[in-house]
């Protein structure tokens, strides 16, 4: 016979047993209170800025005295964010409740630029259409002290014109990226899950 209690309330119940003795069917009284385990967390919504962290408190505890071993971890978190514990195991065996901190951190790394398409293929053309003249003969060793000059002239030009007309950050357009976590209201589950158990508390990250 297995007892699987839902909450911490007491249940009761009869067990009834069919045999050829007197005064069959015999019946046979039961009871038993399951231990109920909780979640509280504190606050249980914060507001921050995409890149910023927040924590809240926990407490685990359990209706009455027995010995359970929990995992917390959570579910439920937007792009680009972590969750971590204080300690992500719990030991259970009094009533007294295990204490504990949450830190959802999140992200806003800043994002880069590709120089525009034609960055190469226009310094390729000037340096070619400047540099092949001087290299022809009799003006060769000359020729190519004035092509290194150029060279790095062009190069230096066109990187300067590249970087100041470049577009804003994260503009995914010229090769950007971003891994910054977007704004928005997210509801983030606590999940604690043992021998058996399994309890759950919602949280409510904002962010801006």
């Amino acid at each position: 016979m297995q007892f699987t209690p839902i909450d911490g309330n007491i249940s009761q119940g009869i067990l009834t047993i069919a045999d050829n003795a007197t005064g069959s069917p015999q019946q046979v009284a039961l009871a038993g209170q399951g231990v109920a385990l909780a979640i509280n967390v504190t606050p249980t919504s914060q507001t921050i800025n995409s890149g910023s962290s927040a924590t809240f408190q926990l407490s685990v505890s359990e209706s009455a005295t027995y010995q359970e071993a929990l995992t917390l971890g959570c579910t439920g978190l937007p792009i680009y964010a972590n969750c971590s514990f204080s300690s992500t195991n719990v030991n259970l065996g009094t009533t007294t409740p295990v204490t504990g901190s949450l830190t959802i951190s999140t992200s806003s790394a800043v994002a880069y630029e590709k120089p525009a398409a034609g960055f190469w293929s226009t310094a390729t053309t000037i340096i070619a259409a400047v540099g092949i003249p001087l290299l022809i003969p009799r003006r060769r060793k000359f020729g190519v002290r004035i092509l290194l000059i150029v060279l790095f002239g062009t190069v230096t030009a066109l990187t300067s014109i590249s970087c100041s007309s470049g577009g804003s950050v994260g503009n995914t357009n010229n090769g950007g990226t971003s891994h910054s976590t977007p704004a928005g209201t997210y509801t983030v589950t606590l999940i604690g899950t043992g021998n058996g158990a399994n309890i759950q508390k919602n949280v409510t990250l904002i962010i801006q």
